[in-house]
């Protein structure tokens, strides 16, 4: 017999199906519980608060983008360069962002999260450790060698960060047209930052 899903994932599924149809301002507790066919006091007998049930919503958002940039590297060929690596983590980033642009807002909404969720705090602590690898990797190969690695990944994070953001708010596309595509401009954005293509023996 195949047992039903825990309730308390049930919650999280339903919170994040309201994010993807009305965005933020659309969740409440009445309507998660609505959307998952169940009392209405039955969200707070599994989570503390609604700030709660919103960061742990958030802390899913980190795990898939974690599993997204994992999935990247898989499927890169062997003996790809750390600049690739750095170049295709950036891309999955993008597009994480983009398939559910309410959940990534969520997850840096930091005036509505409870920041001492320990699911959070491993969730968003692992992605963010996943770029920096990359940027160290990069700094290995000969990239700013000098500079110190969590200000190096702080400012390739705050670029792509702003280009998904920009873009899902639809102020990118107008303001680079000329570009053939969303990739481009990622590849293009890191070419200004990275500097020749010799880091890491290969193109991007």
């Amino acid at each position: 017999m195949v047992r039903a899903e825990p309730l308390r994932n049930q919650l999280l599924a339903a919170t994040l199906a309201l994010l993807d149809e009305h965005g933020l301002p659309g969740v409440t507790l009445r309507g998660v519980a609505k959307r998952a066919g169940v009392s209405h006091t039955a969200p707070l007998k599994h989570f503390a608060s609604f700030a709660h049930l919103l960061t742990e919503t958030a802390a899913v958002g980190f795990e898939r983008l974690a599993e997204r940039v994992d999935e990247m590297g898989v499927a890169l060929p062997p003996g790809a360069g750390s600049r690739a690596r750095l170049v295709e983590a950036s891309k999955a980033y993008v597009d994480t962002a983009l398939e559910h642009p309410a959940l990534f807002e969520l997850m840096f909404r930091f005036d509505v999260l409870d920041l001492s969720n320990a699911r959070y705090q491993a969730a968003s602590l692992n992605a963010y450790q996943q770029y920096l690898r990359f940027v160290r990797a990069m700094q290995d190969d000969g990239w700013q060698t000098d500079t110190n690695t969590a200000v190096a990944n702080a400012t390739l994070w705050g670029l792509i960060h702003g280009i998904a953001t920009l873009w899902t708010h639809g102020a990118l596309a107008a303001s680079v047209e000329n570009l053939a595509s969303l990739d481009e401009i990622i590849e293009r954005s890191l070419d200004i930052v990275l500097g020749p293509h010799t880091p890491g023996g290969d193109p991007s």
